[in-house]
C-alpha cells in the first residue's frame, strides 16, 4: 500500500491538471535557510515554491530538502506539498524522513470534510483521518518554509489559523500577534522586516517576513533554534 499511495501522490503532485501541464510555471520564492541552535550551525534547508495556473485553478507546488545534526544524529527531511487555488486549499502533503526518526508521511483530500494520513515507521503503517479546513496550514518541525503559507493568510487578514502537523498527528489552531516592524540581517545586509509571534499547542515561533510576505527568518525560542535566510529573497 505505501508504494501505491506513495505514486500516485507523486504523480498527483508532479502532475496535476490537464491544464496546469501547459501553464507557465511562475516562481514565488526559493533560495536557502541556514539552520542553527544556540548560535551553532546544525544545517541547512534548501527551498522552492512555485504556481502554475490562475484563479481557481491553480496549484502551489512547494517542496525543501532540509538536512540538520540532532543530539541523536542526522535527519534528512524532504516535504512536498500542493495547495490549490488562489486561497492555497491544501490539497496533498507527503513527507519523507531519512536517518534519526525515519518515516514517511502521506495527506490527502478524502471527501469534502476529510483528510487522510498515512504515517509509515519501521515499526508498521498508521492511518488518521483530519478534519478538512479551507485555510489549514502545515508546519512541520524543523521546516521553515512552511511558514510562507502563515504569511499567506497574515496577508488575507487572519490572526486565527487552523494547523495541521501530519507527522505529529496534531491538529491545532495558531494565534498569531499583531505584526512589528524590526530591521535584521540577510547575508550580510541590514533590511526591513515585520515580526510575528506564532503560537499553535504548547509551540512559539517568531517569524519575519519582508513586505511581499516571504519568510526572512523562524525562531524556536524554546529550543533556541533558528533558520534564517542565507541571501536576500
Amino acid at each position: 500500500m505505501r508504494h501505491r499511495l506513495g505514486v500516485a501522490l507523486l504523480f498527483g503532485i508532479l502532475a496535476g491538471s490537464t491544464g496546469a501541464l501547459h501553464a507557465q510555471i511562475v516562481t514565488i520564492d526559493e533560495g536557502t535557510f541556514d539552520l542553527t541552535v544556540a548560535d551553532r550551525v546544525v544545517g541547512s534547508e534548501a527551498f522552492s515554491i512555485v504556481r502554475t495556473g490562475d484563479g481557481s485553478d491553480a496549484q502551489t507546488l512547494a517542496r525543501s530538502q532540509v538536512r540538520i545534526e540532532l543530539e541523536r544524529g542526522s535527519q534528512q527531511l524532504a516535504p512536498l506539498l500542493r495547495t490549490e487555488g488562489l486561497a492555497h486549499m491544501l490539497s496533498r502533503y507527503q513527507l519523507k524522513t531519512a536517518g534519526v526518526d525515519e518515516r514517511e508521511v502521506y495527506v490527502e483530500r478524502s471527501g469534502a470534510r476529510r483528510l487522510h494520513a498515512t504515517v509509515v515507521t519501521s515499526e508498521g503503517e498508521r492511518e488518521q483521518e483530519f478534519r478538512f479546513q479551507p485555510d489549514a496550514v502545515v508546519l512541520e518541525n524543523n521546516v521553515a518554509h512552511h511558514f510562507h503559507f502563515i504569511g499567506v493568510r497574515i496577508a488575507s487578514g487572519s490572526r486565527t489559523i487552523p494547523v495541521l502537523i501530519p507527522a505529529g498527528r496534531d491538529q491545532l489552531s495558531a494565534e498569531v500577534s499583531e505584526g512589528t516592524p524590526q530591521g535584521i540581517d540577510i547575508g550580510g545586509t541590514s533590511v526591513s522586516a515585520m515580526r510575528y509571534q506564532v503560537r499553535y499547542g504548547t509551540m512559539t515561533r517568531i517569524v519575519w517576513f519582508d513586505d511581499q510576505h516571504r519568510v526572512l527568518r523562524v525562531e524556536d525560542p524554546d529550543r533556541r533554534w533558528v533558520a534564517v535566510r542565507r541571501d536576500l529573497p
